[in-house]
Formats: C-alpha cells, structure tokens, sequence
C-alpha cells in the first residue's frame, strides 16, 4: 500500500546524484546513446561552463527531434526544454512534489544556484523512486498524472495546429457541453441506436463504458492520445479516471457488466459497442487508432477499429 507523502521530509535518500549532463552542441545520436546504455529517460543540457541551461527527454528525442525531421547529427540545443522546472538541494518531498504536480513532470533536477544566478547539476528526483520507495500518496501521484497527460495535449494542440475554439457555421462559438451534445448525436445517428435497441441514456453510459475500460488499461501516454480524441467537455471528465495498465480491464469485464444492467444477452450487447465504438473511430485519425491497438490485447483492440454497423443484426428495441 503506498503511504502518503512524508511532508518535512529531505530529499536526498531518493536523489541519483550520478545524473548524465552533456551539452548544448552535443549531437541527437549521442543523446539518444547514453540513454539507452544507461536506461535513462532524459539528460541535462549545460553550456560550456557546465551551467545548466536546459533538459532533453526521450520524448524530445522522438517528437521534437527525429519527428520533426531533425538530422542526428544536429545539436540538443534544437529541442532542449530551457530553463528547467528544479528544485535545490534543501528542498523538502512535499516540494518536488508538488512541483511535479504543478509542472506535469515525472523527472526533477537537483540544481545548486551560483552566485552568478545560473547552476549546476546536483541530482535527480523522479516519481517512479517515489513510488518504488512507497513516498507518495495515490491521490497526489495520480494528479501529477493529470498534469502531465495536459501539458502533453497542449503540446500536441500546439504541434499539429489543431483548432482548440470551435464555432459553428454562422461562426458562433460552441459551449463544450454543446459539442458533446453534437459529437453524440453524430454518432447516435450512424450508429442508428434506435435500430441496435439502445436509449440515448444507455448509448452515452456504453460509449463512456468503453473510454473508461480502455483508458484503465492503457499506460498514461496511451491514455492521452485516447483522451486527445474526445470533444474537450469529455476530456475534463476523463482525466479524473485513474489510468493503467489494469489488466482487470477486459472486454469480458465490460460487456459482462453492461448485460447485466440491460438484461441482454452478452452477445448482443458486444454487438452494440462495437457498433458504437466502430463509428466513434471513424472520426478518429488511423494512426492514432493505429497507436491504440499497439498498445491494448486483442479483446479491447477491437473497439479501436473504425467499422460501420452490422445491419444485419441489428434488433428491434
């Protein structure tokens, strides 16, 4: 059982002080190297008088190096985060990690100010030692979650242009709560629940049945691109689930509790989520459902692939 975060409590039992700097000019490959021969997920970026002016994840790596088409032999200082979130050498627990929670991070440098007002590197807190050493509440670690799975959709917003205020056609701008309305009658409608038997009520409780199961079986990362998917008036709702893997999340385990509360027969209710599920999916980027069933078993991949409904089994309510 993890115990709650100790508050007064110093921070140097579970900082790795032997963290990897390297530096502004360093080359992509070499970055990527040292993570993997050292099983590292980022490195701080120093200038040349070894003052720390940045970090670089294996994110970055992918998503702002490699993605953007960078070459390997281009310099960290391309997708370097600059001046870094840290915290000092006297820092409390309860500090880093509520800066952990503040900032979306899971890894906190340990830097020492000069008297020039720059620093140099000290350590490294992350959460996954926090966890391991049983530091950190559920509650607080599943808000730093949160935070992160945010900071990486608004990067995502960011990177693809994606249109975060929606107006209508006369240029009115919609409420969330009105684009979630319009983004279930859409998928009522090609789905033709009527026809499947299924109320508006029971529909919405099956579509929300789905995200959850799946969103509790994915890591956070594959939760976040499932939530980047939904209307922004479900995203709000979706990241106060606590994400996975829970390999207690099955298709058995869902369609099992659904037929229970219909009165129908389980395969009958599998039939009509994957008709919901297969028409909310095509609205959804291929490749994103493509990273979805990478990520699921078998069993839930299934309602991650865009489909049209089956008439031919469709039932009279």
């Amino acid at each position: 059982m993890i115990q709650p975060t100790l508050m007064p409590a110093p921070i140097e039992p579970y900082m790795h002080r032997k963290v990897t700097v390297l530096h502004t000019d360093t080359p992509l490959h070499e970055a990527a190297l040292a993570m993997r021969e050292k099983a590292i997920g980022c490195v701080l970026v120093s200038d040349h008088e070894g003052y720390i002016v940045g970090v670089v994840t294996d994110r970055d790596l992918a998503c702002r190096g490699y993605g953007e088409g960078l070459k390997p032999s281009d310099p960290l200082i391309r997708i370097m985060t600059p001046q870094p979130v840290f915290v000092e050498p006297s820092a409390t627990l309860d500090e880093v990690v509520w800066k952990m929670e503040a900032s979306g991070i899971r890894r906190m440098p340990v830097l020492e100010p000069t008297t020039q007002g720059r620093s140099r590197a000290v350590g490294m807190v992350t959460l996954d030692d926090l966890i391991a050493a049983q530091k950190i509440d559920e509650y607080r670690l599943t808000r730093i979650v949160q935070a992160q799975v945010m900071r990486r959709m608004g990067e995502f917003a960011h990177e693809r242009g994606r249109i975060v205020h929606v107006v209508d056609s006369a240029g009115r701008p919609v409420t969330a709560a009105e684009g979630v309305s319009r983004f279930h009658d859409m998928i009522f409608e090609r789905a033709r629940i009527d026809r499947l038997g299924l109320s508006r009520d029971r529909a919405i409780d099956a579509l929300w049945a789905i995200w959850e199961t799946l969103a509790g079986r994915l890591h956070h990362t594959g939760a976040m691109h499932l939530i980047s998917q939904l209307p922004v008036g479900l995203q709000e709702r979706m990241l106060r689930l606590p994400f996975g893997p829970d390999r207690r999340n099955t298709e058995a385990r869902l369609v099992g509790q659904l037929s229970r509360e219909w009165g129908w027969p389980e395969q009958r209710t599998r039939e009509a989520l994957l008709a919901l599920s297969g028409v909310w999916c095509q609205g959804v980027d291929e490749q994103e459902l493509a990273r979805l069933r990478a990520q699921l078993p078998p069993d839930l991949a299934s309602f991650c692939t865009s489909r049209e409904p089956d008439r031919s089994r469709e039932r009279a309510a």
